[in-house]
């Protein structure tokens, strides 16, 4: 099993702060499957993936400013990304160093659990 981790961009976002194309397609495919963080999609400017043999498997959406604000899955998160059928050839992304995934991933699993009370999955 080949693990990779990259960034998309969410480049379809307009002025207006309307939730991007990907995230207003995921969506409605998957709508209630992130219900912690659902309101957050629309400001979500990039995301990285961890992606397993084409299929996301965790994911984390940062703002335009580089914060990171939703992950999934988590809780009852299911993710954008995750939860999806989609395949991603990760040679059409840029790469992320593996630490640097990490290192976003428990960060904002710990700021979770001191803000919403949840604990890291």
């Amino acid at each position: 099993m080949t693990t990779s981790y990259i960034r998309v961009e969410e480049d379809l976002i307009d002025q207006t702060n309307e939730p991007g194309l990907i995230a207003r397609v995921l969506s409605r495919v998957l709508p209630k499957a992130n219900p912690d963080f659902e309101r957050l999609h629309r400001s979500v400017g990039y995301w990285y993936l961890e992606v397993h043999d084409s299929k996301p498997t965790r994911e984390i959406g940062f703002t335009h400013s580089g914060e990171p604000i939703v992950l999934g899955p988590f809780e009852d998160n299911y993710g954008l990304w995750t939860d999806s059928p989609i395949l991603l050839e990760p040679s059409e992304y840029p790469s992320v160093a593996p630490e640097e995934f990490e290192s976003a991933w428990l960060s904002l699993c710990e700021r979770l659990e001191q803000d919403i009370g949840h604990e890291p999955a």
